[in-house]
């Protein structure tokens, strides 16, 4: 199916493809990670009005929590899909495995890689849940 060049442009793309992936997605983490401490400040800001006492009550259903957890699992797997199309580009190039099994994983990896590298910087510029946190109306 794929040629010896499929696999070495393969083998030099997919690293370079991650590099982008993991500036944009460090940049989603940190704005999220920013969000998610504003709302802690915030929270323990009224607690400290309200109760007199420090420390904040955690928010896990919180939309910047969620963000946060999102990427985290976003980042796991952009991680994996770059390590098996690596791994199957590189042994099909050591080995001489140009076949069917060999092109399809790398080819999808490969694919994948490409969408998010360019899905995710739009993604960035556009949305909105980045914005800073609102802190919840008190119960």
């Amino acid at each position: 199916m794929g040629s010896e060049a499929f696999y070495a442009t393969a083998a030099q793309v997919m690293p370079t493809i991650l590099i982008a992936l993991v500036v944009e997605v460090g940049f989603l983490l940190r704005a999220h990670g920013r969000a998610v401490m504003d709302l802690r400040r915030q929270l323990e800001e009224e607690n400290r009005r309200r109760f007199g006492v420090g420390g904040y009550v955690t928010q896990p259903d919180h939309p910047a929590e969620v963000a946060r957890m999102r990427w985290g699992l976003t980042s796991v797997a952009i991680f994996w899909t770059f390590v098996i199309g690596e791994v199957v580009a590189v042994l099909a190039l050591g080995f001489r495995w140009f076949n069917a099994w060999t092109f399809w994983p790398v080819l999808i990896c490969m694919v994948l890689l490409t969408c998010l590298g360019a899905f995710i910087p739009v993604y960035r510029y556009t949305s909105e849940a980045i914005s800073p946190p609102e802190v919840p109306p008190a119960s």
